[in-house]
């Protein structure tokens, strides 16, 4: 799993949008966003400068300070449709090419030898391309499966039963029709399988889509009930 990955599970779970591309979003999210970094920037400052707080247990408060912090700043790039993966991995990509600065910070604008400077003929990171470049194939398809799953279960669970359910009673029919136990995960087994060998024949996307959400929710069952094979 990414970070990115792991806020959008996050903002599937609590309703929150998640944009297909970037845009632009209000003001009052934006203050909203902007506040709850500085609120976090906040707690690393006085879990470094609380003299209550001393030894390992400034460094769990700072460590939870500093991931909160990330959390929230992914969190804001996905809530803005923006590619967050692949402008760290441009942003990175450039970073590399810079150098240390001086043992005395002279050529640093931060005046500290720890600083990382732009040599000469630096390339700044082309983040707007970056921004807009489209997930992969891979992640799309993981984000719609995701979406399947979760973000409708609502939805589906009033129409439908929930998927679990419904796995439960058709490994009961399977079972009586061919006189052997079936379990849920079984059938979750067989619908991946089926949807792979469709897959064999042509290609379409459904197929492949279908088959990860169905991987998906037998993970789900898993984590929920354990290992029923």
């Amino acid at each position: 799993m990414s970070m990115q990955s792991d806020i959008i599970d996050f903002r599937t779970k609590f309703n929150l949008s998640l944009p297909s591309s970037p845009h632009h979003i209000s003001a009052d999210v934006f203050r909203f966003r902007v506040g709850h970094l500085e609120e976090e920037l906040d707690e690393l400052r006085e879990a470094f400068s609380n003299p209550k707080i001393i030894g390992n247990d400034m460094l769990a408060e700072m460590a939870d300070a500093l991931v909160d912090l990330c959390y929230v700043a992914v969190g804001t790039a996905v809530g803005m449709g923006i590619n967050f993966e692949a402008c760290w991995d441009e942003v990175h990509r450039v970073n590399m090419t810079k150098e240390r600065a001086n043992s005395d910070g002279s050529n640093s604008k931060r005046g500290h030898s720890n600083d990382i400077v732009k040599p000469p003929g630096w390339t700044p990171p082309d983040i707007h391309t970056a921004m807009f470049r489209s997930m992969s194939q891979t992640e799309s398809i993981l984000l719609s499966a995701h979406q399947i799953i979760d973000q409708r279960s609502e939805e589906g669970h009033r129409q439908y039963g929930s998927v679990d359910t419904n796995c439960d009673d058709a490994a009961t029919i399977a079972s009586t029709m061919q006189g052997k136990d079936f379990t849920a995960s079984d059938v979750l087994a067989v619908l991946v399988g089926l949807k792979l060998a469709r897959h064999r024949h042509s290609y379409k996307q459904d197929n492949l889509l279908d088959a990860v959400a169905y991987l998906g929710a037998l993970d789900n069952l898993i984590q929920d009930r354990g290992d029923d094979r």
